[in-house]
């Protein structure tokens, strides 16, 4: 996870985003030894934690079936999530605009 412009945010909110996401990220049991790129996302929220906008910033449409359904599984797994809690509304210009990566393995 990665605030605006690329920069890293602090662990405890890139915890905190990871973990509402990963609770809504459902992958078929064949994907788990997939090597597959990563899939990246970007994600705009409100000051509640809203999510306004989900991204893909790859172009999904022109690669293989198995990226393209780990992609739509990420995207869902955002949009799944609706609203991220417990984001500190102090560091709101860190966690506004997220870049996210999705990927297999460890």
């Amino acid at each position: 996870v990665e605030g605006d412009s690329g920069n890293p945010l602090g662990s405890e909110i890139s915890e905190l985003i990871n973990s509402q996401i990963m609770a809504n990220w459902r992958l078929p049991p064949d994907f788990l030894d997939a090597d597959l790129k990563p899939v990246l996302l970007r994600v705009l929220l409100d000051r509640n934690g809203v999510i306004l906008l989900i991204q893909y910033l790859d172009k999904v449409g022109e690669t293989n079936e198995r990226y393209r359904a780990l992609a739509e599984s990420a995207y869902r797994a955002v949009s799944k999530t609706k609203t991220f809690m417990g984001l500190p509304e102090n560091e709101f210009e860190k966690w506004r605009e997220l870049r996210l990566n999705f990927h297999l393995g460890s």
